[in-house]
């Protein structure tokens, strides 16, 4: 105890040297605090974003020649259900970009109009309607004007606190008309918040989308399907059926008129999550070097006040202090030095990584493009982790730039010490 106070009254009596020793930690540990909270809170909504579908499901691009080869319809792939042994369900996904989407006056930016078949609910099975009902195979052969939305919609645009008001209300998407049959229950919000989705009869989408070309391939159609599959263990048995369908349709192989690109929801997540891991590490090593920035100063600083110390330092070794209670000391001074760093930068960096988290606009991840983080993601129990990481690197850099200094101070001679000017 005596020493910690000797080492803390010792580093007071300097408090600007201090002060410059413990920006550069301060800097070093806020940035990596803010890199944790970020990453663990992305790799937290990557998991919650695929946790809502299927395990076993696949998503299908199929492109194919404007001019060469017959295309393949819907009717085409929802025979696969009956006849392909590891298919159970296949809905096409229609986007409808710039939906325009208009209530009483109002416009959400927010909503995606998206084009799906009555098995859709197979594919995502965390969506549960509360309300009304979902599409029905009606509704897709009569093209309805029909909808099924959102619990965020039917709250924030209709204004409805309870979901059974919201059904029979008219939405605009695109300048038509269309009812609300159903309301879907609210959801846990994740990268992707499920609560502002519409959805539509695919039929229907197609008529105000129109056809796509896919955007790298102009001379191509893009037709993109959700495929259920019966296992996980099948995701490469139901891409070969898929391709085979195509070849066989188009009467030529896989490749030549007609393509096929496809995820599954396994393979996206463990894709997802890499490109997290690999935007975390990458921004922990940017702050790492200013960690070690911080290091420098400490030992620059600490390698001035063993020259400015060496009389004390000679009087407390002729007085029997042995050279480890001085390398104890001054290494004690490096440690108290990073400490107080990694605190000032804990509570600088834990809000700012929450802000952080709340305000980001977008994030690149993989394939999914934009991807909003809600504050709803934070997992506050996570933020342990921040924390520890910066205080384990203050002791570390501490201790690695400050036992340098701490020898120098313990090698010295009493005699030599105390006479230098």
């Amino acid at each position: 105890m005596t020493t910690l106070q000797m080492v803390l009254r010792n580093l007071m009596a300097n408090k600007v040297r201090l002060a410059q020793a413990v920006l550069g930690m301060v800097v070093g540990v806020a940035a990596m605090v803010i890199v944790l909270c970020l990453g663990i809170n992305l790799f937290k909504g990557v998991g919650e974003f695929y946790s809502a579908y299927s395990p076993s499901l696949m998503y299908m691009g199929v492109y194919t020649s404007v001019e060469k080869s017959p295309r393949v319809t819907v009717e085409d792939m929802e025979g696969l259900v009956a006849s392909s042994e590891y298919i159970t369900a296949v809905s096409p996904l229609v986007f409808v970009p710039d939906n325009n989407l208009r209530y009483a006056g109002q416009t959400s930016e927010k909503t995606r109009v998206r084009g799906v078949s009555e098995q859709f609910l197979i594919m995502k099975p965390g969506c549960q309607v509360a309300a009304g009902r979902f599409l029905q195979p009606m509704d897709i052969s009569r093209r309805q004007n029909v909808c099924v939305i959102g619990s965020a919609v039917a709250g924030e645009l209709l204004g409805c606190a309870n979901f059974e008001d919201a059904i029979g209300e008219t939405l605009k998407i695109r300048g038509e008309n269309f009812t609300v049959i159903g309301v879907f229950a609210e959801i846990k919000p994740d990268l992707e918040d499920g609560n502002y989705d519409v959805f539509i009869p695919y039929t229907t989408a197609k008529q105000l989308a129109g056809e796509i070309v896919a955007p790298l391939m102009e001379e191509s159609y893009l037709d993109i399907y959700y495929v259920n599959l019966n296992s996980v263990d099948n995701i490469i048995n139901g891409r070969d059926t898929v391709r085979a369908l195509l070849a066989e349709v188009s009467g030529r192989p896989h490749g030549e008129t007609a393509s096929l690109f496809s995820l599954s929801t396994r393979t996206s997540q463990k894709y997802d999550r890499e490109c997290v891991l690999g935007l975390t590490g990458k921004l922990l090593g940017l702050s790492g070097l200013v960690l070690l920035v911080g290091g420098v100063g400490i030992m620059n600083v600490m390698l001035a006040t063993v020259r400015e110390r060496r009389q004390e330092i000679g009087v407390r070794r002729a007085y029997g202090a042995t050279a480890r209670d001085i390398r104890r000391q001054f290494l004690l001074e490096a440690l108290c030095t990073s400490g107080l760093g990694a605190v000032l930068g804990i509570v600088l960096g834990l809000p700012a990584g929450l802000l952080v988290c709340r305000f980001m606009g977008s994030v690149p991840i993989g394939y999914a493009g934009e991807m909003l983080l809600n504050p709803d993601l934070l997992d506050l129990g996570a933020l342990v982790l921040p924390v520890l990481g910066g205080a384990a690197a203050a002791v570390l850099i501490g201790v690695v730039f400050g036992l340098y200094p701490a020898c120098k101070a313990a090698k010295m001679e009493p005699v030599a010490a105390i006479n230098a000017d």
